[in-house]
């Protein structure tokens, strides 16, 4: 089964955390790994994190993935109907604030659903709760990712250059420095360089409308680490993504797109996924990149 590979923001103003509290709290926005305002769809793919959904959630062929396990808390959440089916949620249950049907499914933790539980041929190794789930926290999630990204946006940005099919991101060696450019001119180069220290933090806000990363070949330079960059699509309502960067991390960073219907075909990201809504996504892989220190 091939995965999307997502990294939480962090670094960027929010850390990812752990719930380990035997009784869970509501999740705050640093613990996903995935995050859709709307709704989330995809087949054949794989979370390695925290997932969530402002609406409804359907998935095929799947593995949601929280690790380490947090116990007693979710390791999917959903504001509406989840209908999953030939997959596996390990290291948490799944709260939905409507119906959870499962067929064929493996769940390692609770079932908690204000709509019930109907399960068919699915092994579950916690109890199934025909009752209210903690779905309340989605709507100031979701407001905090419409947030982050204003605020990203609203950065001084500092100049980048470009040569033949190559643009070059180039960061100070500690510190946050933040890059402009628009939609178009991003999706004209075949090789994006990102260079920078270990002490590097990266944003490039990306203006304008109908993004892509297309088959672009993404690098990291200079000891930059994938959990400090972040793009981030700007008042962007459709972004396309498809296999980019390299073979092992895909693209190396995390994705903030608060506002994009997104598809996202045959990818990796090694970084957080954030965004409007996720539609017809097919062979997806999202992978925490790790924890880092707030710049």
């Amino acid at each position: 089964m091939k995965r999307i590979l997502a990294l939480s923001l962090a670094g960027f103003c929010f850390l990812p955390l752990v719930a380990r509290a035997s009784i869970c709290r509501p999740a705050s926005p640093a613990e996903y790994l995935v995050f859709s305002r709307g709704d989330l769809q995809y087949e054949s793919s794989d979370f390695q994190g925290l997932t969530g959904a402002g609406s409804k959630v359907t998935m095929k062929d799947f593995n949601i993935h929280r690790s380490p396990p947090a116990s007693g808390c979710p390791s999917l959440i959903a504001g509406s109907d989840v209908s999953l089916v030939d997959g596996s949620i390990q290291g948490g249950g799944v709260h939905s604030g409507g119906h959870i049907r499962l067929r064929r499914v493996s769940v390692q933790g609770e079932l908690k659903a204000l709509g019930g539980v109907s399960s068919i041929d699915s092994n579950t190794t916690g109890s199934l709760k025909a009752q209210s789930s903690s779905v309340e926290s989605l709507v100031s999630t979701s407001r905090f990712f419409v947030n982050q990204s204003r605020r990203f946006s609203e950065m001084p940005a500092k100049a980048y250059s470009s040569s033949s099919n190559n643009i070059n991101f180039e960061a100070e060696p500690s510190g946050m420095s933040v890059f402009q450019i628009s939609a178009e001119r991003l999706a004209q180069n075949s090789i994006i360089r990102l260079r920078g220290s270990a002490l590097s933090w990266i944003v490039i806000n990306v203006l304008g409308s109908n993004a892509s990363i297309r088959a672009q070949d993404i690098r990291l330079e200079g000891g930059i680490g994938f959990g400090r960059v972040l793009f981030n699509f700007v008042n962007e309502t459709d972004l396309d993504i498809t296999a980019s960067g390299e073979i092992h991390y895909g693209i190396p960073a995390t994705i903030l797109a608060p506002l994009a219907a997104t598809q996202f075909w045959n990818g990796l990201i090694s970084g957080g996924l954030y965004i409007g809504s996720l539609n017809l996504a097919s062979t997806v892989q999202v992978l925490h990149a790790g924890t880092a220190s707030n710049p």
